[in-house]
């Protein structure tokens, strides 16, 4: 029987990991988040806030791409706020959670988007890696309302805005290999996660 309660866009294990992670990071943004919990700013104002430098990040690609990183890092501090100051306000809720995954996503969609349409993604190598993830959440939801429990799996998103830095600071153009063994981990890693799911039904 499905448990939909269950479902979310981590495993079990994934979970415990994010937690060590976000104890870690509200730790250290904990005088800011008060700060900004003091003066009623709502979390779900800076998850929008962060969605709102992305216009920019687009803009700036063009003509600096130093400025768009800068923008970019903008955009992950109001990501990692939103959250403390819902904690520090509390304020947590399931549509708090849904609107920072959200914007998450669509921050993460116009950054991956911007390098595809600048050339600095290979647009077959894109496409492969776009499938597969969107194939292990898939999975990984699934897998959740089943009750199954399921192995961690690295995440794409941080990896390629490393590697971003890396384009910045060296001028080369890593995309398309780091794309192609994501892609390949990804691959392996459905493979596994439909054969644990179909071991546990």
């Amino acid at each position: 029987m499905m448990n939909y309660k269950k479902a979310g866009h981590f495993s079990e294990d994934e979970q415990k990991y994010y937690l060590w992670y976000r104890n870690a990071k509200d730790g250290i943004l904990l005088p800011i988040s008060r700060f900004l919990a003091a003066r009623h700013v709502t979390p779900n104002t800076l998850s929008y806030m962060g969605l709102l430098m992305m216009p920019f990040f687009v803009y700036c690609f063009a003509y600096n791409p130093w400025i768009a990183f800068f923008f970019l890092i903008i955009n992950l501090l109001f990501d990692a706020l939103d959250g403390s100051v819902a904690r520090v306000m509390k304020k947590e809720s399931a549509k708090g959670e849904f609107t920072d995954k959200a914007v998450d996503y669509a921050s993460f969609a116009v950054v991956y988007f911007t390098f595809l349409y600048f050339g600095l993604f290979s647009p077959f190598w894109a496409a492969v890696l776009l499938l597969n993830y969107a194939i292990m959440q898939s999975l990984i939801i699934f897998g959740q309302m089943m009750e199954v429990k399921l192995f961690p799996i690295l995440r794409p998103k941080m990896i390629i805005y490393l590697f971003f830095l890396v384009w910045l600071i060296s001028g080369q153009n890593l995309f398309d290999p780091l794309l192609v063994v994501l892609s390949v981990y990804l691959l392996v890693s459905n493979y596994f996660l439909i054969a644990k799911i179909r071991c546990s039904l």
